[in-house]
């Protein structure tokens, strides 16, 4: 009496079923897929839970999952269609239907290797194919399908699914009745993984079965109690009910007849009222057997009709065929010829079945081990072919090696002459090389020097050329506010400005690649305002937009209301952009966008047009310095080729990056994604008065600047006082009459101090000053001034801004000071 195949059913019903293919976590699935995924899930979660007790519904649910499965996208619906086909697969071998589940294999293959091989899915499909080629009587089909299995198992680091399939090849070789074989296979499998207590009480109890076929029925005891331990861990009465028939049989046929009658009670006790009271007939057949050989024929007899009671004996299953022995023996026995020969009969009729099985297993498998050893015998026909062509092809190496020898003797020879000149020659020439090796080394000095005066060059040229050029135009501003100036003189004043503009612009991008090249851009990250900033760079160039007849949009709906970033290397970028975008861009439109990534974390602003677009082997080149595509498109379009090699080093300092997308003749898209970094409103300080009440004192050094200060700001405070230098300044603050302070960082710090901590004192003194009369302090700061930037930073002005600043973020760092104040006279541009 064996369990074995029982238990080899259930492993493959309980085992774990491959999840849905989910997409990797690099991608933010959308709401329709998660929902269809959470369907999908559902329909194989609820077929797995009805394969073993229900295989009909267990269809249904997997027809469910397949239609499911169709609404996943790509790769992922490809597998969870694999994944669904299995399941059926597996339904369709608890209900015997082996045509059905080979047509199912013969679909969800090719789908698992085109896109899920040597995975456990894949494994499982070929342990599915070994089952259906067994219940089709194809052994030799099953056996090289579990042998696939076992190594794509192997492959995919499935210990526990490794075991399995050594098992389904060990129960091949139990049906063929090769229980050594069988044993050597489970030997394997226990070994491979053991950590699971229903597999391992598998384990025992089927290698039990096979000691007990062999005769060795101490070590079948042994193995039916360790089984037995699992089964109480298990927790299932079935599971120990089945186990302790098992050792009762093993232990009357060990002469132990108490202890078998002991189990054989408690296995009956098991299955009273509870789910493994099928398994009771087995058990009174047991205690049948125990009794007829304890010679109790009256108690024998007696278990033998519970046993069989209601039973046909032409249809009993295999595991009644060593009952129907005893039984028609005892019968015999007792001179009942009549029961004696129906029991004999059926035995005859099991026994026969088994037979034809064992002996249609042996021989498949037997072909199967033929073809393997001619198949080791082509091998190693093979081997010794090769080995003859070796041998043949080692002697001509032989005689080439022989005769290459010689060749090369000569050639040495010739060669050690030739070396010998060559060796005269180098020395020769070594002292030549080593020569102009030194004539290099100070070759790449000179030009390494060339380059960093070129650069300071630059610097010092365009900061030299800046400061007289910012007091032109500070003095054009002061002339446009006069409202007294006739418009004659006002349009050459304004041709002057632009010219000026024009000119500061160039020597500030001239500026910014000289410090780019040295490493020295500087950002600023605070709490900052984006829309205005781009809505103003928008303003600033609708005028020039209008003119050309060029539609200017901005779509800023989903800037945040304040990110930290540096406002000013912002508006730079934009400012650039659009300036490039409307130059070259004849007819059309010109469309800023803003879109935030909050997942990613990213904030992308994109410069549209439909200009005349650039070439896709020119695009790589236009963030290079000075460059332009063509000097054809320099004459048309003018300008100096800095401005996107600029926006590309702003957007890296930034620690973002810009991207060009571009058709030639329709258009171009560059894209700057910086890094998103919402902050909250930060608190603007406490003020007496608004801006239109102010009383603003302007402390720079020099006399131009003040005045250009004075003419910009004036027409939007009470009254603008002039500081002159610090102590001034003090004076000043010591009446109790100066609301804001406007500082030259630059005009307190004295040159003479060696140390960064002397050069601040005048300004923290100053500052400090100002904090205790609660005044507001604008501090403008040179970044590459004397002054570092941390420290001045540290001292807490209500506003810092860098040099070259704008009059819009003059007036704007003073509404933020004051609050919001009437609405101003239209911003103009300052250095």
């Amino acid at each position: 009496m064996t369990i074995a195949g029982l238990l080899v059913l259930w492993i493959a019903a309980l085992l774990p079923m491959p999840a849905a293919a989910t997409p990797a976590a690099d991608s933010v699935a959308s709401a329709p897929v998660t929902a269809a995924r959470a369907a999908f899930d559902r329909a194989v979660e609820e077929a797995k839970s009805a394969i073993m007790t229900d295989p009909e519904a267990a269809l249904a649910r997997s027809d469910v999952a397949l239609q499911r499965a169709a609404a996943l996208p790509g790769r992922e619906g490809a597998i969870g269609r694999a994944t669904a086909l299995w399941l059926k697969v597996e339904a369709s071998i608890g209900l015997h239907r082996p045509a059905e589940a080979k047509a199912l294999l013969e679909a969800a293959l090719p789908l698992v290797e085109r896109h899920a091989p040597r995975t456990k899915l894949h494994g499982d499909l070929m342990r599915a194919r070994g089952g259906t080629a067994a219940l089709d009587n194809d052994l030799q089909g099953a056996l090289r399908a579990y042998l696939e299995a076992y190594r794509i198992f192997r492959a995919a680091g499935e210990k526990r699914s490794q075991a399995l399939a050594l098992r389904d090849i060990g129960e091949l070789y139990w049906q063929a009745g090769d229980y050594r074989r069988m044993l050597r296979y489970y030997e394997q499998s226990h070994e491979l993984y053991d950590e699971d207590p229903f597999l391992s009480l598998t384990s025992h109890n089927n290698r039990g079965e096979a000691l007990r076929k062999l005769g060795r029925r101490q070590e079948a005891e042994q193995e039916f109690r360790a089984a037995l331990a699992n089964a109480r861990a298990l927790d299932s009465s079935l599971l120990e009910m089945r186990i302790l028939n098992n050792l009762a049989l093993i232990e009357a046929e060990l002469g132990r007849f108490a202890d078998a009658q002991r189990d054989a009670a408690r296995a009956l006790r098991l299955g009273a009222g509870s789910d493994a009271a099928a398994w009771r007939p087995y058990v009174y057949g047991t205690l049948g057997k125990i009794a007829a050989a304890r010679g109790d024929g009256d108690r024998a007899a007696a278990f033998f009709d519970r046993a069989f009671a209601g039973a046909d004996l032409a249809r009993t299953d295999s595991l009644y065929m060593e009952i129907h022995e005893a039984a028609a023996r005892l019968y015999d026995q007792r001179g009942d010829a009549r029961r004696a020969l129906a029991h004999l009969k059926a035995f005859a009729r099991l026994e026969g079945e088994a037979r034809d099985l064992t002996a249609s297993v042996s021989s498949q498998l037997l072909a199967a081990r033929f073809d393997y050893a001619n198949q080791n015998l082509r091998i190693a026909q093979l081997k010794q072919g090769q080995l003859e062509r070796d041998v043949k092809i080692e002697r001509q190496r032989v005689r080439f090696r022989t005769t290459l020898f010689s060749g090369l003797a000569v050639a040495g020879a010739i060669l050690l002459a030739l070396v010998t000149v060559a060796f005269l020659s180098i020395r020769r020439s070594r002292n030549e090389v080593r020569a102009a090796n030194a004539v290099l080394t100070e070759v790449n000095l000179e030009l390494e020097k060339a380059l960093k005066a070129k650069t300071e060059f630059l610097a010092m040229t365009s900061h030299e050329i800046r400061t007289p050029l910012n007091g032109i135009l500070g003095m054009t501003q002061v002339m446009l506010a006069n409202p007294q100036l006739g418009s004659q003189a006002r349009e050459q004043v304004q041709l002057v400005q632009g010219a000026g503009q024009t000119m500061r612009a160039l020597v500030d991008d001239i500026l910014d690649v000289a410090k780019m090249e040295t490493g020295e851009v500087t950002v600023s990250l605070e709490p900052t305002r984006l829309r205005p900033i781009l809505e103003d760079a928008v303003a600033l160039w609708a005028g020039e937009a209008a003119a050309k007849g060029l539609a200017l949009e901005a779509d800023l709906a989903e800037l945040p209301e304040w990110v930290e970033t540096d406002g000013d290397r912002v508006r730079q970028i934009v400012f650039n952009l659009l300036s490039n975008a409307i130059k070259f861009t004849p007819a059309g439109h010109v469309r800023l966008t803003a879109h935030c990534d909050r997942a990613a974390g990213q904030l992308a602003l994109a410069v549209e047009d439909s200009g005349i677009g650039i070439a896709a082997d020119e695009q790589a080149r236009v963030f290079d310095a000075f460059h332009q595509v063509d000097s054809a498109m320099t004459r048309q379009f003018s300008g100096t080729g800095l401005g996107l090699a600029i926006c590309r080093n702003l957007a890296a300092a930034l620690g973002g990056s810009i991207a060009l997308a571009s058709v030639p003749g329709e258009g171009s898209r560059f894209t700057v994604t910086l890094p998103l970094r919402e902050v909250e409103q930060p608190a603007p300080p406490a003020r007496a008065v608004t801006l239109a009440q102010a009383t603003v004192a302007a402390l720079d050094g020099n006399e131009m600047k003040r005045a250009m200060i004075k003419g910009l700001i004036e027409p939007h405070v009470h009254r603008v006082l002039d500081a002159g230098g610090g102590a001034a300044a003090l004076d000043l603050l010591a009446r109790d009459g100066v609301d804001a302070l406007l500082i030259d960082a630059a005009s307190v710090a004295p040159a003479e101090a060696d140390l960064a901590t002397d050069r601040l004192g005048p300004l923290a003194a100053l500052l400090g000053a100002a904090a205790e009369r609660q005044v507001a302090t604008i501090v403008l700061l040179a970044p590459d001034g004397a002054l570092p930037l941390d420290a001045v930073a540290a001292l807490s002005p209500t506003a810092l801004l860098l040099k070259p600043a704008k009059g819009g973020d003059l007036l704007r760092a003073l509404r933020a000071a004051f609050g919001p104040a009437e609405e101003a006279a239209p911003l103009q541009q300052v250095a």
